[in-house]
């Protein structure tokens, strides 16, 4: 295979048809199509951008490692770097993949080498970088646990941004001056933020695609500064705080505001007082909704009983426990089709055997159903309810 040598114009519609893992395996056939792989601009197109903290034994100055996606290279501490500095290496990146849109991920720690005003100032450079290759921005992803840095890494990007159509901002705390989100982005489909809070940071982006939005909510205040950029939305994923309760003025401004589209609800609901989930549920769950999740963190599955009456509308279904065991919300009559599980600890949640889904080792019943009640058992358990109702 390696001594075929095919015309440049078959090279190039043959990328087409390739992904980018499939492009790194056949570079490593031989020289000529190792040469012709680093030539097509679409390889260039996506970029990691990890920042590893101290105890990774990186060497100092040095970003850990720069991989594109779905292509995780190892790199040992002290060995092969690469003679160049990080900005050039993306500069590289931006070059080879004109005039192709961009994706970039950046993860930076605040343990990571350095200070945190060190850190900020190597990302000026970084910003700049993404400010000269803002109109051919298609995906940023910024995970960080500070606000700091997420300030320095946005503050060169123009208003205008064309052509981005995800935009990610996790794991940030609250300390530090708020985060201003002011851009102009008309393709925008997918917004998740998840640390930003609505009625402390600048929200003002204007888009009219956005099909995914991800946030928190404290207040009600918050619900409406989400919802003011969801006009598009089909699928929203909102985390609700523990003082969220709305009045009923406000419940009913919120559904008010809810997409005209919207398909898809899931509502996370952690250190919950008795009523933050019935509160959450009668403000964003809507009977047109057809699939709905919600998540509850350190909840009696036994108080499911007493937010339901909060429901302007409840929805019509019940509730199953286990394979076979089944208890009803309100009647019968009302029953369509849910699923009810139990979860416990951080690990991603799994389908269990017995038709309940589990998180780390949970306990079940002497006939492999979930127990009644999980608080006995597991104080900080986490229950997630799925309510689909009939198209």
């Amino acid at each position: 295979m390696a001594s075929v040598h095919l015309p440049n114009e078959l090279w190039c519609s043959a990328w087409e048809y390739l992904s980018i893992m499939e492009c790194f395996a056949i570079a490593q056939v031989c020289r000529s199509w190792r040469r012709t792989a680093c030539a097509w601009p679409r390889l260039w197109t996506q970029l990691s951008f990890d920042y590893y903290p101290k105890s990774n034994r990186i060497p100092y100055n040095r970003f850990g490692r720069f991989v594109p996606y779905g292509r995780q290279l190892e790199t040992k501490p002290y060995e092969t770097w690469l003679v160049i500095t990080e900005v050039q290496l993306l500069d590289l990146f931006a070059e080879r993949s004109a005039p192709m849109l961009l994706k970039f991920k950046i993860k930076v720690l605040r343990d990571c080498v350095g200070d945190e005003k060190d850190q900020a100032e190597r990302l000026v450079e970084f910003s700049q970088l993404l400010a000269r290759n803002a109109s051919r921005l298609r995906s940023l992803v910024i995970t960080t646990d500070s606000v700091i840095l997420v300030q320095k890494i946005l503050s060169g990007l123009p208003r205008c941004l064309p052509h981005l159509e995800t935009l990610f901002i996790g794991d940030c705390d609250q300390r530090g001056d708020p985060i201003d989100l002011d851009f102009d982005t008309p393709a925008l489909k997918n917004l998740q933020l998840y640390g930003l809070v609505p009625s402390r940071d600048l929200f003002n982006l204007t888009t009219s695609s956005l099909r995914f939005l991800d946030g928190g909510v404290y207040d009600s205040q918050d619900a409406l500064r989400l919802l003011a950029c969801a006009g598009t939305v089909q699928e929203l994923q909102v985390e609700v705080h523990s003082n969220f309760h709305p009045t009923d003025a406000e419940t009913q401004m919120i559904r008010q505001r809810l997409p005209p589209r919207l398909d898809t609800l899931q509502l996370r609901c952690h250190f919950n007082t008795d009523m933050t989930h019935g509160y959450a549920l009668s403000s964003f769950y809507d009977a047109a909704i057809r699939k709905c999740s919600l998540f509850l963190d350190d909840t009696d599955a036994g108080d499911l009983e007493g937010f339901w009456p909060t429901l302007r509308s409840p929805p019509k279904f019940g509730v199953s426990r286990g394979a076979n065991r089944r208890k009803n919300i309100r009647s019968a009559a009302m029953i369509r089709r849910v699923q009810f599980s139990q979860t416990v600890g951080p690990a991603r949640p799994m389908r269990g055997e017995h038709g309940f889904q589990a998180r780390g080792p949970l306990s079940t019943g002497s006939q492999g159903h979930a127990p009644y009640s999980l608080r006995e058992r597991h104080p900080r358990a986490q229950i997630l309810l799925r309510i689909r109702t009939s198209p």
